[in-house]
């Protein structure tokens, strides 16, 4: 039996391979040829993996580099708002103890007398900055703010200043009447501003300033003052000594500004986004920190008093007359109240980190990205 097959053999004919009995020429890839084009195309991999990796870094750094500058951006923001308006008033003045800077600051609050022995307590001295390493004021809490300890998110680092201020909330009231005890105020169209038992409160005309403890609230209506009370923060008269009728009242806020632990589990091998840039506030009678900025690894406070034209930086160094502020009971000293009394603008430089490695350094070690970001601002209240 013949089986016939389309299967003919190789023949060389003049040099070429040609099928026997065939029509035209087929050819093939040697091993070398695909040899060569393995490695050539493993070559272009590379390449593209390179570019790709190469621009995942170039798009990780940006993205850091976003993320730094806009939390400079917002937490400075914050911050200079709340120091330029250090000590101003809801009239437009300064509060002062003398007519020299406009308004005479008036306090009916026990820690706010003539002599105040509560920073928070007055306006005539808005503004203060603890000293890296420097105690809390006798007893170990900064009454009525106690710092977060340790264990607790927003723990106050020690190797760091604490800016101290009381400026004036955004929330005002017109006074249109006055009677014992009361302030009644009316915004007319405006939405009222919502005021709150245990609020401290200022009450102002254009001569004279008073801050007191506020009693009971009738949304819109009126803000009474306080009972008399005990405490540093309560009123130690039952009654402003000044008709303010025509005035304003707003809320007056104690803040601090400070760097804390934000208890984040740490990225190896560096200790970033481990501290934040926090703002401890004080409303209807308690004390509030919330996180402002992630990632503030450290910050640095200069000052600059009228007259002079050098500032003065606020460390674990400095001296009188900046240092110290008070004495062992926690008593303001009169030369280290007189001289940020005479302080004019400030000026604050925040260490940021990114909240991950954004930089390889060449073992491939992943680093974060810092940045030091610095602004200056007057406190409005003392331009001249």
């Amino acid at each position: 039996m013949n089986i016939k097959t389309d299967i003919k053999p190789y023949a060389l004919r003049g040099g070429s391979r040609a099928l026997v009995g065939g029509s035209r020429s087929q050819w093939g890839f040697t091993l070398i040829e695909l040899m060569i084009a393995m490695t050539l195309g493993l070559l272009l991999v590379l390449g593209v993996i390179n570019l790709f990796m190469a621009n995942s870094r170039a798009n990780k750094l940006t993205e850091g580099l976003a993320m730094v500058q806009e939390n400079a951006r917002t937490g400075l923001e914050m911050m200079m708002r709340d120091i330029r308006e250090a000590g101003s008033t809801p009239c437009g003045g300064a509060a002062s103890t003398t007519t020299t800077q406009g308004i005479v600051a008036e306090s009916i609050l026990f820690g706010g007398q003539s002599v105040p022995n509560r920073w928070w307590a007055s306006t005539r001295n808005p503004l203060l900055v603890l000293k890296p390493g420097d105690p809390l004021p006798s007893p170990v809490t900064l009454p009525p703010f106690t710092p977060p300890d340790g264990a607790t998110p927003g723990a106050i680092r020690a190797d760091n200043p604490l800016v101290m201020l009381v400026r004036n909330g955004d929330r005002v009231g017109v006074i249109s009447s006055h009677t014992s005890g009361v302030l009644s105020y009316n915004l007319g169209s405006t939405t009222p501003p919502t005021f709150s038992t245990g609020d401290l409160a200022m009450a102002c005309n254009f001569a004279t300033a008073s801050s007191f403890r506020v009693g009971a609230v009738v949304a819109g209506v009126s803000v009474a003052v306080a009972a008399t009370g005990s405490g540093d923060d309560q009123n130690i008269l039952p009654d402003l000594a000044v008709s303010y009728r025509g005035g304003a009242v707003a809320a007056l806020e104690p803040v601090v500004w400070y760097i804390g632990e934000n208890r984040r589990t740490s990225v190896s091998p560096g200790t970033w986004n481990q501290r934040s840039l926090y703002r401890a506030i004080y409303r209807a009678g308690a004390w509030a920190s919330e996180e402002i900025v992630p990632g503030v690894e450290h910050m640095r406070v200069r000052v600059r008093r009228q007259g002079e034209t050098a500032y003065t930086v606020i460390n674990s160094a400095t001296a009188a007359p900046f240092a110290p502020m008070w004495d062992a009971a926690g008593t303001p000293l009169a030369t280290a109240m007189a001289a940020w009394g005479d302080v004019v603008s400030v000026e604050v430089t925040l260490d940021l980190a990114s909240a991950n490695g954004n930089l390889v350094d060449d073992a491939g070690t992943a680093r974060p990205l810092r940045r030091s970001v610095t602004q200056v601002v007057s406190i409005r209240s003392r331009a001249q």
